[in-house]
């Protein structure tokens, strides 16, 4: 198989980017709920800015992974690195919490409570691992 980089297969870097699509998909609309709660309820000419957090959030992971990835000076990737982990942990646990929340609210049922917090930390959880496999063989 051909490589993107010496002892990266190809389907794996193309795979990596398709989990973390996938995972952005998903959690999109958990961010705009996240956003609305916090008040960002605003509009600016019909737009409303609570769609503008998974770009912020998301966005940033993106930024964060591909210059660590980069060819850039060593402090650049440690500092990218820090906050490509520390941005993925932080949408775990709130993308966990908030699926966690909505379902005890509406139903008050623990082991349905715990099965959405599993589920909505899964795309977020998928995308930081398949961050952390590519970095491994790097």
């Amino acid at each position: 198989m051909h490589s993107v980089r010496a002892g990266e297969p190809r389907l794996s870097a193309l795979a990596s980017w398709a989990v973390l699509a996938a995972s952005f998909g998903l959690s999109a609309s958990t961010w705009i709920a996240l956003a609305d709660l916090a008040g960002f309820t605003d509009t600016i000419a019909g737009f409303r800015l609570a769609w503008l957090m998974p770009v912020a959030v998301d966005g940033y992971v993106v930024v964060a992974l591909v210059l660590w990835m980069a060819p850039v000076p060593a402090p650049v990737a440690r500092f990218a690195r820090a906050n490509t982990y520390a941005a993925a942990s932080i949408g775990v646990a709130a993308q966990s919490a908030y699926h966690a929340l909505v379902i005890h609210d509406q139903t008050g049922v623990w082991w349905r409570t715990i099965l959405a917090a599993l589920v909505g930390a899964l795309p977020p959880a998928g995308a930081a691992l398949s961050v952390h496999m590519r970095a491994l063989i790097r």
